[in-house]
């Protein structure tokens, strides 16, 4: 596809993936540029947010794609030369812009927060997993080997093309890029599920208790817990550990009160079925914003084995 400039007669043609990708990581920095100063100003209400702080992220990164594609251009896209259009050769609208967006920013922006518990966690896993790394995937294989349109797939459902001076002509789509898009979405959506049914331990109920009554707590925000095995070797040789890992986010921002360590392992160990199952506790305090273009983090951590714990906290029968 060709098209003639308004402003002069230079012949534009489709923008290769090189450009593309160079054009979109100066937009990228800008973006973080912005957030990082209104996280100077703003970060304290962020850190309140939490995992919703990615809204405030994806609001900003939609509002600069929408309106600078559908006037001159990003930017990244102006200082390379390019410019986004529709099948004609015209600017695009606004709203055109905003749907060529979303395709980027919604897989982005969702991955990583914390989303309302599911009943059944497998299945609803292959679709968040086939969202968040499947429309990646595909957008990515499709920029660098739609070589016939030069076409990610946001291009593709919002009709536009990416175009620059001294670029490739176009020639048709090749349909079978479809078919490796299809492959990919199954792939990373029941990639996650099949892991989580060959992993699932019999103890996750204790976890989800564990997890509950730690978020319960009033200076807690959020809370996450793992449980896994690390296997170390030695000149006496080889030692495998148990550890239960609390990640705990805080209101307030202090993350080195010692209470709060000690808090938190004390409901883990009210709420472990079999306490010699676990050799090790680490529980990290953090505390900071993350709106998915800039973040600010601070973390604690304290690992001591069960026994340890124990001493530090007293009797496990406290109640929370």
């Amino acid at each position: 596809m060709e098209t003639e400039s308004s402003s002069s007669t230079t012949t534009l043609s489709l923008a290769g993936a090189r450009r593309r990708i160079v054009a979109f990581v100066i937009d990228a920095l800008i973006l973080m540029l912005i957030g990082e100063v209104l996280g100077r100003w703003y970060g304290d209400w962020f850190a309140r947010l939490g995992v919703w702080g990615h809204l405030v992220g994806f609001v900003i990164a939609a509002a600069y794609f929408a309106v600078l594609d559908s006037r001159s251009g990003t930017i990244g896209k102006l200082a390379l030369g390019l410019r986004v259009v529709d099948a004609q050769g015209r600017a695009i609208s606004m709203l055109r812009a905003l749907w060529r967006f979303l395709p980027l920013g919604v897989p982005y922006f969702i991955n990583g927060m914390v989303l309302p518990d599911w009943d059944d966690r497998v299945l609803n896993s292959v679709p968040l997993s086939a969202l968040v790394f499947g429309i990646g995937l595909c957008g990515a294989y499709l920029l660098l080997f739609n070589r016939a349109t030069h076409q990610a797939l946001h291009d593709l459902l919002a009709g536009t093309y990416v175009m620059a001076r001294n670029g490739p002509a176009r020639r048709p789509f090749w349909h079978g890029h479809w078919i490796v898009c299809l492959a990919l979405l199954l792939v990373t959506g029941a990639g996650p599920a099949t892991l989580m049914r060959a992993t699932s331990q019999s103890g996750s109920g204790t976890l989800d208790a564990i997890q509950t009554a730690l978020a319960a707590q009033p200076w807690v925000a959020d809370a996450r817990v793992l449980h896994g095995a690390r296997r170390y070797l030695s000149f006496g040789g080889a030692t495998t550990l148990h550890v239960l890992a609390l990640s705990v986010d805080v209101r307030d921002g202090d993350v080195d009160e010692p209470i709060r360590f000690s808090q938190a392992a004390r409901t883990a160990l009210i709420y472990l079925d079999d306490p010699n199952a676990v050799d090790v506790i680490a529980v990290t305090l953090r505390s900071g914003y993350d709106i998915g273009i800039a973040h600010d983090e601070r973390e604690h951590l304290e690992v001591h084995s069960v026994a340890e714990w124990r001493q530090q906290v007293g009797p496990a029968g406290y109640q929370i």
